[in-house]
């Protein structure tokens, strides 16, 4: 595989628009899975957060509701709304440990709250993974 169509797929799976992967999509990640994940390595886990639905921008495309005041479901819009930064990241650590881990935080916009991020990101950042 050439490395132009390995940057493709890279850029194709982690940046498409869709919250889960398709079954095509999977066969892509598989590829990349053998040179991103070589076998005696640590197991490495790709961690796409959609942390909140809450966002200042308004931009006219958006379908979104931009208040950080809403429910889905039983849980707020927020992650930090519904639990603090440490508890977070307690269960990031107790479920990732001893696994190299790319966490990508998005929804929203997030570093609105940036108080509750500024713990987590230092949190996360200090830990071995």
């Amino acid at each position: 595989m050439n490395l132009e169509k390995l940057k493709y797929m890279t850029l194709h799976y982690f940046f498409k628009p869709k919250p889960v992967p398709q079954p095509s999509e999977r066969e892509y990640f598989k590829d990349l899975e053998t040179i991103w994940r070589p076998s005696n390595s640590k197991p490495k886990i790709v961690l796409r957060w959609f942390m909140t639905e809450w966002c200042n921008y308004k931009c006219p495309y958006c379908p979104q509701e931009h208040s950080r005041n809403r429910f889905r479901g039983s849980f707020r819009i927020h992650s930090f709304d519904n639990y603090k930064p440490a508890e977070w990241c307690r269960a990031i650590e107790r479920n990732l440990i001893d696994k190299a881990v790319a966490i990508t935080i998005t929804g929203g916009e997030p570093m609105l709250d940036i108080k509750n991020m500024r713990v987590l990101l230092s949190t996360l950042l200090s830990n071995s993974y």
